[in-house]
């Protein structure tokens, strides 16, 4: 770590610990509580150190003198260790400036996610306001780095995954398949268990790779489904639309058919079985990539045709 950029509470800190740290906090606040309160207001503190030097902050009576960020974070901490914690609704949330707190506090305070369990909680909501309220998307990669260093703790991670998840973006299964290459055995089967894949052995770096493939092709036509660990020991967190992916339509488009040509491929295509609808919608999407004007006659020509054209070309390709 870097110490030259830490404030000086959080060098203080590093160096000789928590006592020391509240020890230094309360020296200076002995000689004067306004430079104390300037140790907090540094832009350079940490959120962690500021979490631990909370009981000093309000017996040396220093809370008038927060500046904008410290009172904020104060108040998030206070409004989440309330018996009722806050909802991600909470009129808290509407202060113009929790945005920038609440994501400083994830920021720079991910990496001691696990302080206590009190702390955890505080970075679970965090998270959950930070995804769902204001569509920050820069907090996934803390929210998926504290999902597996919680469970290589042994600590509670389904508050955490179920917050991620809910983001129903695309983005996320990137971040967890990251760790499929893991070295950590562990680590390698919790990512393929999210991920709803095999964890058994074989070459990790391919395995990755053929997701990443796959996802590429499928995230316009992903539905997540809700699931997660707090509902079943293998979620399936989302499933590709094949009606969707047959019809081309993308990002959440309806596949609600356009015509009574698209209307007939529809029916017919929903009385597959599973194995052809797969083979026929990936085909469908691959032949509108490489050419449009084609795919508008192919779509047109019986279910029958359709079909042998998709597994032809399938057969040929491997």
């Amino acid at each position: 770590m870097n110490t030259e950029r830490l404030s000086d509470l959080d060098r203080i800190r590093i160096r000789d610990g928590d006592d020391a740290c509240r020890k230094a906090l309360a020296d200076a606040a002995r000689k004067s509580r306004r430079n104390a309160a300037a140790l907090l207001n540094a832009q350079t503190l940490t959120f962690p150190c500021f979490y631990v030097l909370l009981p000093q902050i309000t017996s040396l009576r220093l809370t008038p003198l927060l500046n904008r960020r410290d009172t904020v974070a104060l108040a998030v901490v206070q409004r989440i260790s309330e018996p009722v914690p806050a909802r991600k609704d909470s009129l808290l949330w509407k202060n113009p400036m929790a945005h920038p707190v609440l994501f400083w506090m994830v920021k720079t305070g991910s990496a001691e996610d696990g302080l206590d369990e009190d702390y955890e909680q505080i970075m679970e909501i965090c998270i959950s306001v930070l995804v769902h309220t204001y569509g920050e998307k820069r907090a996934l990669p803390y929210a998926v780095g504290m999902i597996f260093e919680r469970a290589q703790k042994g600590h509670n991670i389904h508050d955490l995954i179920w917050a991620a998840f809910r983001t129903r973006d695309p983005q996320i299964l990137k971040l967890i398949a990251e760790h499929i290459c893991s070295e950590n055995r562990e680590e390698s089967e919790l990512a393929c268990r999210l991920l709803h894949m095999e964890p058994s052995g074989g070459d990790r770096q391919k395995k990755y790779e053929d997701f990443l493939s796959e996802l590429e092709e499928n995230s316009p036509f992903l539905s997540f489904t809700g699931e997660s660990l707090q509902y079943s020991s293998e979620p399936v967190v989302c499933k590709v639309d094949r009606e969707r992916k047959y019809l081309v339509r993308e990002n959440g488009a309806s596949a609600e058919p356009v015509g009574e040509t698209e209307g007939k491929c529809l029916e017919c295509f929903r009385s597959l079985c599973e194995e052809d609808r797969k083979c026929l919608s990936d085909y469908s999407c691959r032949l509108h990539q490489k050419d449009a004007a084609v795919w508008k006659e192919w779509i047109k020509s019986p279910m029958e045709h359709q079909i042998e054209t998709a597994k032809t070309k399938r057969e040929g390709s491997k």
